[in-house]
């Protein structure tokens, strides 16, 4: 699904892909060196992403502000 619409759909750990329209709220946490970061989608439920997928995240969402 990624390599249809790499645009819309985001992995955020190793069995999570999630669509980006319906991503409604980041929260970060910082704890020392670690870095914890949750999406809440549309859906109400949060999902957390894995440290291996947290800098391409960080730079979608930079994008995003970035456009508006």
């Amino acid at each position: 699904m990624i390599v249809l619409f790499p645009k819309i759909f985001l992995r955020i750990h190793r069995s999570t892909i999630i669509n980006t329209k319906k991503i409604i709220d980041v929260k970060v946490e910082t704890k020392s060196r670690n870095l914890k970061m949750d999406l809440k989608l549309t859906n109400g439920k949060w999902y957390p992403v894995s440290k291996t997928y947290q800098k391409k995240i960080q730079l979608y969402l930079n994008n995003i502000a970035k456009r508006q």
